[in-house]
Protein backbone atom coordinates (compact mmCIF):
# COMPACT_ATOMS: atom_id res chain seq x y z
CA UNK A 1 0.00 0.00 0.00
CA UNK A 2 1.09 3.67 -0.66
CA UNK A 3 2.32 5.20 2.38
CA UNK A 4 2.69 8.86 3.61
CA UNK A 5 5.55 9.66 2.17
CA UNK A 6 4.99 8.26 -1.21
CA UNK A 7 2.63 10.61 -1.37
CA UNK A 8 4.03 13.41 -0.16
CA UNK A 9 6.74 12.68 -2.51
CA UNK A 10 4.37 12.35 -5.69
CA UNK A 11 1.88 14.94 -4.68
CA UNK A 12 3.15 17.41 -2.42
CA UNK A 13 2.89 18.05 1.13
CA UNK A 14 0.37 20.45 0.84
CA UNK A 15 -1.50 18.38 -1.72
CA UNK A 16 -2.39 15.28 0.79
CA UNK A 17 -4.52 15.69 3.50
CA UNK A 18 -4.89 13.66 7.31
CA UNK A 19 -7.63 13.09 9.03
CA UNK A 20 -7.62 12.53 12.80
CA UNK A 21 -8.49 9.41 13.28
CA UNK A 22 -10.47 9.91 16.65
CA UNK A 23 -12.25 12.25 15.06
CA UNK A 24 -13.31 9.53 11.95
CA UNK A 25 -13.82 6.90 14.32
CA UNK A 26 -16.65 8.68 16.04
CA UNK A 27 -18.33 9.30 13.26
CA UNK A 28 -18.53 5.45 12.58
CA UNK A 29 -15.45 4.98 10.70
CA UNK A 30 -13.68 1.36 11.20
CA UNK A 31 -10.58 1.44 13.23
CA UNK A 32 -9.04 0.44 10.02
CA UNK A 33 -10.25 2.79 7.43
CA UNK A 34 -9.61 6.17 10.71
CA UNK A 35 -6.11 4.58 10.65
CA UNK A 36 -5.35 5.13 7.25
CA UNK A 37 -6.97 8.51 6.44
CA UNK A 38 -4.83 9.61 9.32
CA UNK A 39 -1.63 7.87 9.09
CA UNK A 40 -1.79 7.39 5.05
CA UNK A 41 -3.98 10.31 4.30
CA UNK A 42 -5.86 11.68 1.29
CA UNK A 43 -4.35 12.95 -2.08
CA UNK A 44 -6.82 16.27 -2.04
CA UNK A 45 -6.61 15.78 -6.34
CA UNK A 46 -5.43 13.74 -8.85
CA UNK A 47 -5.93 15.00 -12.43
CA UNK A 48 -9.46 13.42 -13.38
CA UNK A 49 -9.39 10.71 -11.04
CA UNK A 50 -10.32 12.21 -7.67
CA UNK A 51 -10.53 15.84 -5.83
CA UNK A 52 -11.30 17.37 -2.88
CA UNK A 53 -12.84 20.23 -4.16
CA UNK A 54 -16.12 19.22 -4.32
CA UNK A 55 -19.24 21.82 -5.79
CA UNK A 56 -22.36 21.11 -4.07
CA UNK A 57 -24.07 18.73 -1.63
CA UNK A 58 -23.09 16.30 -0.31
CA UNK A 59 -19.74 18.02 1.17
CA UNK A 60 -16.43 16.22 1.53
CA UNK A 61 -16.26 13.72 4.91
CA UNK A 62 -19.53 14.60 5.77
CA UNK A 63 -21.74 11.31 6.88
CA UNK A 64 -25.13 10.30 5.24
CA UNK A 65 -27.42 8.11 5.77
CA UNK A 66 -28.58 5.96 2.71
CA UNK A 67 -31.33 3.93 1.94
CA UNK A 68 -31.61 0.98 -0.31
CA UNK A 69 -34.92 -1.07 -0.16
CA UNK A 70 -35.27 -2.44 3.28
CA UNK A 71 -31.57 -1.87 4.23
CA UNK A 72 -30.02 1.70 5.17
CA UNK A 73 -25.87 2.14 5.70
CA UNK A 74 -24.20 4.82 6.55
CA UNK A 75 -21.64 6.17 4.20
CA UNK A 76 -18.52 8.86 3.72
CA UNK A 77 -18.36 11.21 1.28
CA UNK A 78 -14.53 11.28 0.10
CA UNK A 79 -14.45 13.34 -3.14
CA UNK A 80 -15.51 13.39 -6.88
CA UNK A 81 -13.75 12.93 -10.37
CA UNK A 82 -12.26 16.52 -10.69
CA UNK A 83 -14.52 16.70 -14.57
CA UNK A 84 -17.60 15.17 -12.67
CA UNK A 85 -19.28 17.42 -10.17
CA UNK A 86 -22.43 15.07 -10.09
CA UNK A 87 -20.56 12.18 -9.06
CA UNK A 88 -19.05 11.65 -5.82
CA UNK A 89 -17.01 8.61 -3.91
CA UNK A 90 -17.89 7.30 -0.81
CA UNK A 91 -16.77 4.81 1.71
CA UNK A 92 -19.50 2.42 2.81
CA UNK A 93 -19.33 2.11 6.71
CA UNK A 94 -21.05 -1.27 6.67
CA UNK A 95 -19.03 -3.11 4.35
CA UNK A 96 -15.77 -1.09 3.63
CA UNK A 97 -16.31 -0.77 0.42
CA UNK A 98 -15.50 2.67 -1.82
CA UNK A 99 -18.41 3.89 -4.41
CA UNK A 100 -18.86 5.48 -6.99
CA UNK A 101 -22.15 7.34 -6.70
CA UNK A 102 -23.90 8.82 -10.09
CA UNK A 103 -26.55 11.36 -9.26
CA UNK A 104 -27.90 11.80 -12.86
CA UNK A 105 -31.67 12.23 -14.82
CA UNK A 106 -32.38 8.55 -14.06
CA UNK A 107 -31.89 8.43 -10.74
CA UNK A 108 -28.73 7.58 -8.53
CA UNK A 109 -26.55 4.58 -9.29
CA UNK A 110 -23.93 3.10 -7.63
CA UNK A 111 -20.68 1.19 -8.52
CA UNK A 112 -18.42 -0.18 -6.50
CA UNK A 113 -14.84 0.85 -7.40
CA UNK A 114 -12.97 -0.37 -4.83
CA UNK A 115 -12.92 -3.28 -1.97
CA UNK A 116 -11.31 -0.70 0.38
CA UNK A 117 -9.86 2.19 1.38
CA UNK A 118 -6.85 1.03 1.27
CA UNK A 119 -6.98 -0.32 -2.88
CA UNK A 120 -8.61 3.01 -3.34
CA UNK A 121 -5.93 5.79 -2.56
CA UNK A 122 -3.40 2.84 -3.69
CA UNK A 123 -5.18 2.87 -7.08
CA UNK A 124 -4.89 6.42 -7.29
CA UNK A 125 -1.64 6.63 -6.34
CA UNK A 126 0.19 4.38 -8.86
CA UNK A 127 -2.20 5.57 -11.64
CA UNK A 128 -0.68 8.81 -10.68
CA UNK A 129 2.90 7.51 -10.71
CA UNK A 130 2.16 5.95 -14.03
CA UNK A 131 0.99 9.16 -15.44
CA UNK A 132 4.37 10.70 -13.91
CA UNK A 133 6.96 8.08 -14.97
CA UNK A 134 5.65 7.74 -18.19
CA UNK A 135 5.13 11.65 -19.59
CA UNK A 136 8.27 11.50 -21.40
CA UNK A 137 7.57 7.88 -22.66
CA UNK A 138 6.84 6.99 -26.34
CA UNK A 139 3.14 5.78 -26.75
CA UNK A 140 4.20 2.52 -26.71
CA UNK A 141 6.44 2.45 -23.60
CA UNK A 142 3.78 4.27 -21.97
CA UNK A 143 0.98 1.53 -23.29
CA UNK A 144 3.19 -1.28 -21.74
CA UNK A 145 3.41 0.29 -18.60
CA UNK A 146 -0.22 0.18 -18.35
CA UNK A 147 -0.89 -3.34 -19.30
CA UNK A 148 1.50 -3.67 -16.37
CA UNK A 149 -0.26 -1.48 -14.21
CA UNK A 150 -3.56 -2.92 -15.24
CA UNK A 151 -2.32 -6.47 -14.17
CA UNK A 152 -0.86 -5.41 -10.71
CA UNK A 153 -3.88 -3.37 -9.89
CA UNK A 154 -6.10 -6.27 -11.41
CA UNK A 155 -3.98 -8.55 -8.39
CA UNK A 156 -5.06 -6.38 -5.94
CA UNK A 157 -8.49 -6.24 -6.33
CA UNK A 158 -9.95 -8.09 -8.20
CA UNK A 159 -13.91 -6.39 -7.61
CA UNK A 160 -11.91 -3.47 -9.40
CA UNK A 161 -11.92 -4.84 -12.85
CA UNK A 162 -15.21 -7.11 -12.16
CA UNK A 163 -17.21 -5.63 -15.17
CA UNK A 164 -15.21 -4.54 -18.51
CA UNK A 165 -17.11 -1.16 -18.38
CA UNK A 166 -16.31 -0.80 -14.46
CA UNK A 167 -14.51 2.68 -13.54
CA UNK A 168 -11.70 1.45 -13.35
CA UNK A 169 -11.56 -0.48 -16.12
CA UNK A 170 -12.24 2.48 -18.72
CA UNK A 171 -9.33 4.72 -16.74
CA UNK A 172 -6.64 1.55 -17.39
CA UNK A 173 -8.34 1.31 -20.83
CA UNK A 174 -8.00 4.88 -21.70
CA UNK A 175 -4.12 4.47 -20.19
CA UNK A 176 -3.34 1.91 -22.64
CA UNK A 177 -3.98 3.90 -25.69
Amino acid sequence: MASHAELVHLFGEDNVINLDANASAARGISAEDAKVLAEVGLPTFVDVLFTLKVHGPPKIFTVLPVGSGSESVNIFILGSPTDSPELRYFLDLKRGYVVLLSRGPDGPQAEIVNSSLTQFIEFLYRVALHKQSTAEATAEERSRGAYDLHAYLAERDSMAFAAPDSWWSIVLNALKQ
